[in-house]
């Protein structure tokens, strides 16, 4: 069997890398347990509801100006999954096949990921220092001394914590 070049290794470790910068921040950023995966348009709907109002229309703004683009590249992404869906699937199972779908599944997601990323950075200039810390704050770290989210200590905007959800186990919580 043939090893890959360093070139090659080196797309597929940025690329992987990408893809986990992604979800990790996503994760950060967002704490609503009760969805299933990281999703950009609820990212910036959090966002949104820490920011004070004046801040608030600024950030949407920036968003609103994106969103088009935002969609069309995230439909791009869902179309590039249907190679490495087949290729999972085949029979027989070929292991390079699925390598080189993901690595062409790769490139609407790096696209996505850049514009996703400039239009954050863009939405945060337009908002004002306080707004700025607001979303900082928020942020999960290890040197943040924030209230556990599932605590009575909330923002407003996370008025649900008293709502039922169903644990893995199916029975009902009350969080």
């Amino acid at each position: 069997m043939r090893r890959p070049s360093l070139a090659v290794l080196g797309r597929v470790l940025l690329g992987a890398s990408l893809a986990l910068n992604l979800v990790l921040g996503g994760l950060l950023l967002m704490r609503d347990r009760s969805s299933p995966s990281p999703n950009p348009r609820r990212l910036l709907a959090r966002v949104e509801r820490l920011l004070p109002e004046a801040d608030r229309a600024a950030f949407e703004r920036e968003v609103a100006a994106r969103r088009e683009e935002m969609a069309a590249a995230e439909r791009r992404i869902r179309q590039g999954l249907a190679p490495v869906r087949d290729a999972i699937g085949a029979q027989p199972f070929d292991p390079a096949a699925l390598r080189a779908a993901m690595m062409q599944g790769r490139a609407p997601w790096n696209d996505f990921s850049n514009l996703f990323d400039d239009t954050l950075v863009r939405a945060l200039s337009a908002i004002s220092p306080e707004g700025r810390q607001r979303v900082a704050q928020d942020m999960p770290g290890p040197d943040r001394n924030r209230a556990d989210p599932d605590t009575a200590e909330r923002r407003d905007g996370d008025r649900d914590h008293d709502r039922e959800r169903t644990g893995q186990d199916g029975r009902k919580t009350t969080h």
